[in-house]
């Protein structure tokens, strides 16, 4: 068999010796993740639209489908399009989209599928930059009216490990039209006033590879190979809400140096209002993580913090900034890592001035035991896992449902209480009902940030009183999306929330 598997700068030679022979280019672009019946028609509609057939892959990491996919390597999935007799080339594209195939191929006619010619079912909002393009060109796009088939569907019935009763539950929501009410909702959802308060951590991540154990002493001894420095904490936790909301602003410690400061404005999103507030001299917490290159195991870490309240001074002006603003946004989300910038009285004026409370409080090895959330008494949302809950309610024998709806309110009131279970998913009541929903993803690179993730997001949508179905399966597909993440490298964006939805639930 001829080789038929070039890369863009190739075809891009290719074609324009075949345009001057005066042969029309097609070109076709998709993930083509398990080839089947519907692909076949589309890609024969396409050939038969021109001369030369031209068929462009996004390549792995680029795809935008949720964790586990492509489900099929880009290496497999070209070599299975170049078994096709009537595909004359293919490429592997390097992009979210096909605007480097297009500029490169410049093809008389680019196919997509009829259920493209409605814009509003491209949730990644590409096609109209590839139409673009194509217009630059002088290229026409070209809908093929072929029956239909998706090949998440196919993978989500046949190839997923999901269990039958997850599946279910899928569908049940599915059923709803669940996609379309978070799409109806978009524009409210972006315009809500958000106020985020809590810690700031800046997390570092030292990659280190093992060398041996030490002739001398007892211990074993590592190179040191690189430093990966992230804004965490409550930074991180606006940088993943900002591609979903208009205007958030962070009250926090969150620098004492111009270096933090540079550091910080370079990492967030310019939707985001910072007022720093000093906790005092102290420095902004800093947890140092070293981690084995290559294998991303982390093997211990270390901590720089005072760990100590807020000064009485500092307290007086985040107090005064509270009593001014608090009342001016619709939603307030305290994320609590208690290393002791929020004080009692900022929680007493949390509690009275905010119109929809959303609270999250963490144990970590600094403050286990100590920061729970029953000190906040009352709140619209709380958020916390599984260990966190049993230190609140001081039971670790109680099983998740009995935590969630009888031992949690005794100690805080929620309206809405949702608990995260790590590998096993999350539970979440409101009033008397309860729902759980296993995890979507165990191919897992770091685990940091990923409740965190899972609250902030949630929280959105718990204001927006979707369902608490609902609410469960956008929080795991938030948490699925952040395990995915090394440290804080890159936020979650909502094109890539939408579009994991979309894809679990064909």
């Amino acid at each position: 068999m001829k080789k038929k598997i070039f890369n863009l700068n190739e075809l891009k030679n290719y074609c324009q010796k075949q345009k001057k022979l005066k042969k029309k280019i097609v070109l076709a672009h998709g993930t083509f993740d398990l080839l089947h019946i519907g692909h076949i028609k589309h890609l024969k509609y396409a050939k038969n639209s021109g001369d030369i057939l031209i068929v462009t892959i996004t390549a792995d990491k680029y795809v935008k489908k949720g964790p586990n996919r492509p489900y099929f390597n880009q290496v497999n999935r070209a070599e299975m399009l170049s078994t096709l007799d009537f595909i004359d080339k293919v490429s592997i594209v390097n992009s979210f989209s096909a605007i480097p195939a297009i500029e490169n191929i410049k093809p008389n006619y680019y196919i997509k599928g009829i259920e493209y010619k409605n814009e509003n079912n491209d949730l990644t909002k590409k096609i109209n930059q590839e139409k673009s393009v194509l217009n630059k060109h002088g290229g026409k796009i070209i809908y093929s009216n072929e029956e239909t088939f998706s090949s998440s569907n196919l993978l989500n019935n046949f190839f997923s490990e999901r269990s039958l009763a997850l599946k279910n539950k899928i569908k049940k929501i599915n059923k709803k039209n669940f996609l379309k009410k978070m799409l109806n909702k978009e524009k409210e959802i972006e315009n809500i006033k958000i106020c985020l308060i809590g810690d700031s951590i800046f997390d570092v991540y030292r990659y280190v590879s093992p060398m041996g154990k030490s002739p001398k002493e007892n211990m074993i001894s590592n190179l040191f190979e690189k430093e990966d420095i992230f804004c965490g904490g409550i930074l991180a936790a606006a940088n993943n809400l900002s591609s979903f909301c208009n205007k958030i602003d962070v009250v926090s410690y969150a620098y004492s140096s111009n270096k933090q400061k540079k550091l910080i404005k370079k990492s967030l999103n310019k939707k985001i209002n910072l007022h720093n507030f000093k906790k005092a001299s102290s420095p902004v917490t800093t947890k140092i993580r070293y981690v084995e290159k290559g294998f991303n195991r982390k093997l211990f870490s270390v901590y720089k913090m005072e760990d100590n309240p807020i000064n009485k001074i500092y307290e007086k002006k985040v107090i005064n900034f509270l009593n001014k603003n608090l009342n001016k946004y619709d939603l307030v989300i305290v994320t609590d890592f208690g290393h002791g910038f929020i004080s009692e009285k900022m929680i007493d004026i949390i509690r009275k001035k905010s119109k929809f409370l959303c609270v999250n409080a963490q144990s970590n090895s600094a403050n286990y035991g100590f920061n729970v959330i029953s000190k906040y008494k009352k709140t619209n949302y709380g958020c916390i896992d599984l260990p966190e809950a049993k230190l609140a309610i001081k039971n670790k024998f109680k099983s998740p449902v009995d935590i969630a709806l009888t031992e949690i309110p005794k100690v805080v009131k929620c309206d809405t209480f949702a608990l995260t279970l790590g590998k096993n998913g999350s539970l979440i009541r409101n009033n008397n009902k309860v729902f759980s929903l296993e995890a979507l993803n165990n191919n897992i690179i770091d685990t940091m940030g990923a409740g965190d993730a899972f609250f902030v997001i949630t929280s959105l949508y718990v204001y927006k009183k979707f369902s608490i179905d609902e609410v469960a399966l956008i929080g795991n597909c938030a948490g699925s999306l952040k395990v995915n993440i090394l440290g804080h490298e890159k936020r979650i964006e909502k094109e890539d929330l939408l579009t994991m939805i979309k894809t679990i639930l064909m």
